[in-house]
């Protein structure tokens, strides 16, 4: 069976890790040698070409930087990144990836001394062109701008891995995510990324978690008895009690009657205000931190395993909220005809094309308005959902991943290699 954490049971519990199907394509792609290939895999943009590396830095730093990305590993980086970059601020924010064994964690002014040369970096989109997300390209320390955070070596490079024991052993900062639920018992080892797992046990054989959730039931006290209620078939049930009676209980609530017990709870579940009972609160969280962590696949899964896809979360949220976060090619129509309102409003009045618009989620927001959602609708404090979109500062991602211009004589020299290289692929005999 799956992890167990309090009281509920389901398949792998780090949200911040990719889901497994996508890591093992990353290592496939990896291993081929098309780290571009892994980085889509991942959800990383690449953005680097090393024939430009070349003519603006030349050919050792080129050799440097290819030589890096034939060990980067984008499925275990994204284990470290707090952010995926979609929701980042109007002023961006830089990650280095580092050859140092141990960095600070977080954003801070030249958090390390970096050699000169060009640099591995993740940055938001240069351009409203581009996608969302993270991008890794190539900077100087020179072009870097005020607070940028340092990732260690261990954190994506696939051949870190003395670096990668020790920084578990130590506890370094960047690893407390992993330690933090390994100690409670929640996950094992076993459950870490592959990388990491072999690092923290040479040899072994990592075991592979059976999946699968379930949502076990809850006592409620209703009436002066302790009734039990359990997410089944898409929703949640009372089980001491048939349907008529709850509505009628809800319907005497809404004409300003008392509600409690199991239907108080019903109604919490499907509007997101009054208390739940602690485990059901834990279900429908463990939902939503799963939505906001991107997981796609283990949202999918608990809806599958059964879950109501229809519960409202903290502040009025919806999945349809959320899915910016999320792949809404997936979930979308699933949650349409599941019959979540389009133009649902969480506590503040904003509809799921609010959220959408917030987070600059072109796709998301087009699919919405394909599907019918009014952006005409203003939320508690007058706004339309368009009036939301942040103005990310593109002009300053540009000139972070910008690139000297060198002599024109070199430019020539590295397009020619280029060019005789590929019309020339190693093995293909003699050059004349």
């Amino acid at each position: 069976m799956g992890q167990v954490w309090d009281g509920l049971r389901g398949p792998l519990l780090l949200h911040h890790h990719l889901a497994p199907s996508a890591v093992a394509e990353c290592t496939r792609l990896r291993e081929a040698g098309d780290w571009a290939g892994a980085c889509r895999a991942a959800g990383l943009t690449p953005a680097v070409d090393l024939i430009q590396v070349e003519v603006a830095y030349g050919a050792p730093a080129a050799r440097r930087i290819a030589a890096a990305l034939a060990q980067l590993a984008p499925d275990l980086l994204r284990t470290y990144l707090r952010t995926d970059f979609h929701r980042w601020p109007s002023w961006p924010r830089y990650v280095v990836l580092t050859e140092l064994a141990a960095t600070p964690a977080g954003f801070e002014i030249a958090p390390v001394r970096l050699p000169d040369g060009p640099v591995l970096v993740l940055t938001p989109p240069e351009s409203p062109q581009e996608r969302r997300g993270v991008h890794l390209a190539v900077t100087t320390p020179d072009r870097l701008q005020r607070y940028w955070r340092a990732l260690p070596n261990w954190c994506w490079r696939a051949d870190a891995v003395t670096d990668r024991a020790e920084a578990y052993a130590s506890g370094q900062p960047q690893a407390e995510s992993d330690l933090g639920v390994l100690r409670s018992g929640a996950v094992t080892v076993h459950d870490l990324h592959p990388l990491v797992f072999a690092a923290l046990r040479p040899g072994a054989v990592q075991a592979s978690a059976e999946p699968g959730w379930e949502f076990p039931a809850v006592r409620v006290r209703c009436a002066g008895v302790w009734h039990e209620m359990q997410v089944r078939a898409g929703g949640l049930a009372a089980l001491a009690h048939t349907d008529a009676e709850i509505d009628r209980e809800l319907a005497l609530g809404a004409l300003g009657g008392p509600v409690q017990g199991c239907a108080a709870a019903l109604r919490g579940w499907r509007t997101g205000y009054g208390r739940l009972p602690k485990g059901l609160r834990r279900q429908r969280d463990r939902l939503f931190g799963l939505a906001r962590a991107g997981r796609t696949d283990l949202v999918l899964s608990m809806l599958d395993a059964g879950f109501d896809p229809a519960v409202v979360g903290p502040g009025g949220v919806t999945l349809l909220h959320l899915l910016a976060e999320l792949d809404h090619r997936r979930l979308l129509p699933r949650l349409l005809a599941a019959g979540l309102p389009l133009n649902g409003r969480d506590k503040e009045g904003a509809t799921p094309l609010h959220h959408a618009e917030r987070a600059l989620a072109d796709d998301v927001v087009a699919a919405l308005h394909e599907a019918g959602a009014d952006p005409g609708l203003t939320d508690q404090a007058g706004r339309l959902p368009a009036a939301l979109r942040p103005k990310p500062r593109y002009e300053l991602v540009a000139e972070v991943r910008a690139t000297p211009l060198p002599s024109f004589f070199r430019r020539l020299r590295v397009l020619y290699r280029a060019r005789r290289d590929a019309a020339w692929p190693s093995g293909a005999g003699e050059r004349t």
